[in-house]
């Protein structure tokens, strides 16, 4: 098929969105939901990533709410702090640990000693 006549087009420029070195990883991501499959006959039926938006708070930057069980809200929280994460209870406010690596903090929350995650 032969097209005689010549037509144009506007080429758009999509910007790239600058990402803060305090995302989640797609290694991150990965971790999380590996663990979550694993972690779902404990309880753990979902795994929220948040990223910061570039007009959020530079204080707050990206983290994880994790659900258990019929919970109406998160269990859990982690967050991207000072370039490792951290731990805390959403519904308490309390930090529970630092650490270095993901893995780390859901390690901490499957030893918890409860057999189900969600500790009532």
């Amino acid at each position: 098929m032969e097209c005689s006549e010549r037509q144009s087009a506007t080429i758009m420029r999509f910007e790239r969105p600058v990402r803060r070195a305090d995302g989640v990883t797609v290694s991150d991501r990965i971790t999380a939901l590996l663990w979550a499959g694993q972690a779902s006959e404990s309880g753990a039926r979902a795994v929220r990533v948040f990223d910061p938006e570039p007009n959020d708070d530079p204080a707050v930057g990206a983290f994880m709410l994790i659900y258990c069980d019929d919970a109406m809200w998160a269990t859990w929280g982690i967050a991207r702090r000072r370039g490792g994460y951290e731990l805390w209870r959403p519904s308490f406010g309390a930090t529970a640990g630092q650490f270095d690596c993901l893995s780390e903090a859901l390690d901490a929350i499957s030893s918890q000693p409860s057999r189900r995650l969600a500790i009532r």
